[in-house]
């Protein structure tokens, strides 16, 4: 099964061709990570693909429905119904404890609070953090920000999750178990996964790594023991 279909994107931004009629396809229960550094286009690539931006031209399917034409609130939609999305510094309301950042996207969904607390110390048990659940998120160190970030993600039990460099704020023991800990998803969760970073040992996890370079997606290989 397909999690995430691209035909023929492209993105125009003033001056320049950031994104370069891109084709790919991405099956459930598989990864990709996009390297290149800072200014490549990766976290713009990402966010046509969760519907946050409209691409110049070109089609996206998300879990077999296209959102490259819908209107600003049916994108919404569609991204909260399918993708889960983790964000290089978390990105955690500070107005919300840990439980309540986990279930966010199940209130939003209409989800009845109890159920929602319910699958989110699920969550929060599958990274680490059931003991977290009713701490504020400022009291969290970086790492444990990135797993309740991911456990915020993976609660509505998305086809497709994207993070956009989630390690790249972590020192190399976190960054490390972030890392394995994202890219597990795509079999537990049979969902897609796709990784934006700068970080080598990071893509090596992977399933298959690309380069954006100049609005292209060039395939690489790395080696899996070149990573943690």
């Amino acid at each position: 099964m397909t999690a995430l279909r691209v035909e023929n994107l492209t993105l125009d931004i003033p001056g320049r061709r950031l994104l370069d009629n891109l084709s790919f396809e991405l099956l459930a229960g598989t990864s990709m990570a996009i390297m290149g550094p800072s200014g490549s286009g990766k976290t713009s690539l990402i966010n046509c693909l969760s519907g946050v931006v409209r691409p110049t031209a070109g089609r996206i399917w998300l879990n077999g429905s296209e959102i490259t034409f819908l209107g600003t609130s049916a994108r919404a939609a569609e991204r909260l119904k399918n993708v889960g999305y983790v964000f290089q510094f978390g990105e955690l309301l500070p107005e919300l404890n840990v439980i309540e950042n986990v279930a966010l996207p199940l209130k939003l969904r209409g989800v009845a609070w109890s159920e929602a607390e319910a699958r989110a110390r699920r969550q929060l048990e599958s990274v680490g953090l059931a003991e977290r659940a009713t701490e504020r998120t400022e009291v969290l160190s970086g790492g444990e920000v990135q797993r309740v970030a991911i456990a915020r993600a993976i609660v509505g039990q998305p086809a497709v999750i994207l993070a956009d460099e989630p390690t790249g704020a972590l020192d190399d023991d976190n960054a490390g178990h972030v890392t394995k800990l994202i890219f597990s998803l795509s079999t537990q969760l049979s969902a897609g996964v796709v990784v934006g970073t700068h970080n080598q040992a990071v893509a090596s996890q992977a399933d298959k790594a690309f380069v954006l370079k100049s609005g292209k997606l060039e395939p690489i290989k790395l080696r899996r023991d070149a990573g943690w």
